[in-house]
């Protein structure tokens, strides 16, 4: 269907995701519930064997609300139906890599000795240990002959400072304490196991080319990376150099040159500048290796602030001076989220990459006028992730899902993909809700994209028949750059859990949510990413984006919800302010004071990162900070808005905001949490929070209660808060809809 107006224009892409290998839905099934969110099982490694032969996978989901998150190793041929190999010993085993040429799986494991790496044949069952010593391995490749192996060994423990951490200082001491303004935040006061900054272990690079003792690299830093080259002669090597390891940011600096096995020699290519040394800071990722071994593939970032970036990538000599970081001669564009992606040259003319593009993770070919979508499976539908070749390119193993459908591992061999897995069977089963991509144009022109999620029946009959508009969540997104992709419950099972919103079960509750991948997100190209306004473009493209759908006879312009977390907690809110007809919202872990953000940050956040953002400091244009502050903007609101927050995180910062609700005539209640931070990772708080905000916003957007007596004290708050905000039964008419659910 398209949709023409004068100030938008509106494409909607209807399609059902089930994907190849899904679970067909009987009639009288049984549709996802919260609980279900629990059961859903993430793959966290994968690796192919060099002839596509054998396959291993690493999954981890939460056993139950009650426990922390459980996690298995299944072997198998990679084929469908083939049965799980008996691997019980390697359960404890962790970073999974088949030596090339071989049946033989090595990985990291912990003995007596501590951690060292083995390597187990499957056929025989033979297992033998690769390493020796005191220092720990964190990561380790084979050379494509499979004859040498380099890896990244760490010192035993970190160097940690005898003397108590701020917050035992200031809780437990006895004496005052003097606070460096510059490195001090409100975490170090409220947060007894917050720590940042400091020193790291040192970490090296070895190589082991079948002698009695390893060569160890001189790097002129702490190793974070490397790649072998194709004749396992060289490795290009990313390492941190001359960077301060009490700057939280220190990690993300850096630099790549090139280790030469033979006469251990290395040579620095591209040196990282950190923040703060020189007007524009830069660092470099990558270092794959192109064919003839004679040049790498290199990503530059150029960070315009701690939140924003620009990235470009070009191939570099080996044999070149070391990169001017100012020079942009040959370098384009990446278009690729995140820019660390590894690159891998399939034959002289093709190198491709697995990552985000248009906030879809797909397999991509590598091109300096932009990536292409690669073919990778017959009829796969939604993002695919963990992409691994045979050797010779015949067989591709891969994990797909989709908005609406939990992963599983596939085998594509000679163009035919199978699933080979069924490690969701329960989850697919359910009956999920419909899922299509939006697209229309921002203030600008600009093409903007999201999602949206529709009770099971809207595709079934067609938008064009849906005489009646639905009830709409609009979700933003924190990041703030962080894409939402075609994958199944992301903030519930991203990094283990950010924020447990139940999306899917919304909208089999009978409200539409729309996900907008608003201005600043990345995955569509520097100018998209990095807005010159962060209320500016973002803003404008979440209300237009709400209108288009409006206008298509999808949302109901009298129940519109909002939601967010973190960056989208203040984004929503200011939405929030801007249209003032949302019904109800919910903001988790997002201070809509940026005032208070301003003075509870430390120092090192101001010139690069606040300064940047709104052009100021606060000290210096106290209008800028207000303008962007929601909390001041409240008046004249309805909406009814859950605040919530962890207690070790942003709940001071957030006290303000139900106040300021309350006071303006908004019905608000404000949720902290035990044992958080800025994301959610205990099970039972997740089924808590996900319950929380379903009947949050079943109760104001359709005005329905759960029949749980262990909600009763809820929907009486509720209740209560309902009937102050509307008064008498004759004044509904002049009062938000959420009035007309009063008893007659």
């Amino acid at each position: 269907m398209r949709y023409n107006n004068p100030n938008f224009w509106l494409v909607i892409i209807a399609f059902t995701i089930s994907g190849v290998g899904g679970v067909s839905a009987a009639p009288d099934i049984k549709s996802l519930t919260i609980e279900d969110y629990a059961k859903v099982r993430q793959v966290s490694e994968l690796a192919l064997s060099s002839d596509g032969q054998l396959i291993v996978y690493t999954v981890e989901t939460p056993a139950d609300v009650s426990s922390r998150y459980g996690r298995s190793v299944i072997l198998q041929r990679a084929e469908a139906n083939a049965l799980p190999i008996d691997v019980t010993f390697l359960q404890d085993a962790r970073r999974f890599a088949w030596i090339p040429s071989t049946h033989e799986l090595a990985y990291i494991a912990a003995n007596d000795d501590g951690h060292q790496i083995y390597a187990t044949d499957i056929e025989t069952q033979k297992t033998r240990r690769l390493t020796s010593g005191s220092e720990r391995p964190l990561s380790f490749k084979f050379s494509n002959d499979g004859k040498k192996m380099a890896l990244i060994t760490q010192s035993v423990s970190r160097d940690e400072s005898n003397q108590a951490s701020l917050y035992d200082r200031l809780h437990k001491g006895d004496t005052g304490v003097v606070i460096d303004h510059r490195t001090a935040r409100l975490t170090h006061f409220i947060n007894p196991n917050f720590r940042e900054g400091g020193s790291w272990p040192t970490r090296s690079l070895l190589v082991m080319d079948g002698n009695d003792n390893p060569i160890k690299a001189t790097i002129p830093g702490d190793v974070t990376g490397f790649e072998w080259s194709s004749n396992g002669e060289k490795l290009s090597v990313r390492y941190l150099a001359d960077v301060d390891p009490a700057d939280p940011f220190a990690a993300l600096y850096t630099s790549i040159g090139v280790f030469d096995i033979a006469s251990r020699k290395f040579s620095a290519l591209g040196v990282a500048v950190p923040t703060g040394q020189v007007a524009e800071a830069v660092y470099y990722l990558g270092g794959e290796w192109a064919a003839g071994d004679e040049e790498i593939f290199v990503r530059r970032v150029r960070p315009s602030s701690f939140w924003r970036s620009r990235r470009d990538w070009r191939n570099v000599s080996i044999d070149t001076n070391e990169i001017s970081p100012s020079d942009d001669a040959g370098w384009n564009e990446v278009k690729i989220y995140p820019a660390s992606e590894a690159f891998v040259q399939l034959d002289d003319a093709t190198t491709v990459v697995n990552g985000i593009s248009k906030a879809q993770r797909l397999l991509l070919e590598v091109d300096p006028e932009g990536p292409r979508t690669m073919p990778i499976g017959e009829n796969t539908q939604g993002d695919i992730g963990f992409v691994q070749f045979s050797s010779d390119r015949s067989v591709v193993a891969f994990v797909n899902q989709s908005l609406v459908r939990a992963p599983e591992v596939f085998v594509s061999r000679d163009g035919e993909t199978k699933q080979i897995s069924n490690i969701n069977l329960y989850v697919n089963s359910k009956q999920m809700p419909d899922a299509r991509v939006v697209n229309w144009r921002g203030e600008d022109g600009v093409q903007v994209q999201g999602w949206l999620l529709m009770p099971p029946s809207m595709l079934a009959v067609g938008v064009q028949d849906n005489k009646q508009p639905l009830p709409m969540l609009t979700f933003l997104h924190g990041g703030p750059s962080i894409p939402m992709t075609n994958s199944f419950a992301q903030y519930y099972t991203l990094y283990g859990g950010i924020w447990p919103y139940p999306l899917e079960v919304l909208a089999l509750n009978g409200i539409a949510v729309f996900i907008p991948n608003y201005r600043g997100t990345d995955s569509f190209g520097d100018d998209y990413s990095n807005p010159d306004r962060s209320d500016g473009a973002a803003v404008t493209d979440v209300i237009l984006g709400i209108k288009s759908l409006v206008a298509a006879g999808i949302a109901d312009e009298a129940t519109l919800g909002i939601v967010g977390h973190s960056h989208g907690a203040w984004l929503g809110a200011l939405v929030m302010t801007r249209m003032k007809n949302f019904v109800a919202s919910s903001f988790g872990e997002g201070p809509q004071n940026n005032m208070l953000t301003y003075i509870f940050s430390p120092g090192y956040l101001y010139e690069e990162g606040y300064h940047k953002l709104w052009g100021a400091g606060l000290y210096q244009s106290p209008q800028r900070y207000l303008e962007t502050s929601p909390v001041f903007y409240f008046a004249g609101l309805r909406t009814a808005t859950l605040f919530e927050a962890g207690v070790e995180s942003q709940a001071l910062s957030m006290m303000g905001s139900p106040k300021a609700a309350h006071l303006a005539g908004m019905p608000t209640e404000f949720v902290v949490y035990p044992k958080t931070g800025h994301n959610i990772r205990e099970p039972k708080l997740k089924n808590e929070v996900a319950h929380r905000n379903l009947d949050w916003f079943l109760f104001w957007m359709l005005g329905r209660e759960d029949g749980d007596q262990a909600k009763a004290a809820q929907y009486s708050r509720w209740r209560e808060m309902r009937n102050d905000s509307c008064g008498s039964r004759d004044q509904v008419d002049a009062m938000a809809s959420y009035c007309n659910f009063l008893p007659n």
